[in-house]
């Protein structure tokens, strides 16, 4: 016989089979809450698992800030460049220099430097001590460090250094590291020279090299 199918008075719906009066009964809203359970805890997981984070748009170099100013001096123009916060880099310039769009000129921001560049190039001994950013291997930071402290009008070979360092094999390394100095003048990479005296090498030129050596005293002048 088919089963009888009726509804009580709390609205669950009861399947009657006659044979052995055997109720199977089922409440509807019951089984449609874990459902509807089932189904929303795969969501409610992975909700927990990976929260959302806000979107971020790639950075492209505008987003950076880059500031610069060109100052003349008597090894001819220089570029100055800052991250905002520190100096960056002292280029010598061979040609005129155009800036990229996204740079900012900001000559106040380089007042400090430009202050002691010029007291330098009159022949004073001023202090370099403001921020300097210089991006480098550990190596290379070692170096620029030790440059740092050769004393105005004083020279030493690129042996010489590499023994201050604790290294003396470490002669060639430290010539790299040397021309790889982004910020001459201030991290004078100029006073360190060849064991026989000569000028070997340097980023800006030998003819610069020697106009600072001479400006300092660290050469005879040319007859």
């Amino acid at each position: 016989m088919p089963s009888r199918i009726r509804r009580d008075s709390g609205g669950a719906v009861r399947y009657g089979a006659p044979h052995g009066r055997v109720f199977v009964e089922l409440a509807v809203m019951e089984l449609e809450q874990r459902s509807r359970a089932e189904k929303e805890r795969p969501r409610r997981a992975r909700a927990a698992v990976l929260p959302s984070y806000p979107r971020r748009r790639p950075s492209s170099p505008k987003d950076r800030v880059m500031l610069y100013h060109v100052v003349e001096s008597p090894v001819g123009p220089l570029l100055l460049r800052s991250d905002g916060t520190a100096l960056c880099a002292i280029e010598f310039l061979d040609e005129p220099f155009v800036a990229p769009t996204h740079w900012g000129h900001a000559p106040q921001a380089f007042s400090p430097w430009t202050s002691a560049l010029a007291s330098y190039f009159d022949g004073g001994c001023p202090s370099f001590d403001g921020p300097l950013s210089m991006k480098g291997t550990e190596f290379q930071q070692r170096v620029w460090r030790e440059l740092r402290r050769i004393p105005y009008g004083v020279t030493v070979s690129y042996g010489e250094l590499a023994r201050r360092l604790g290294d003396p094999k470490a002669v060639r390394a430290v010539g790299m590291a040397n021309g790889r100095n982004p910020i001459p003048i201030i991290v004078p990479c100029h006073r360190v020279i060849g064991a026989d005296g000569s000028l070997i090498g340097y980023g800006g030129g030998l003819q610069r090299k020697q106009a600072l050596l001479r400006l300092e005293g660290a050469l005879l002048p040319e007859r």
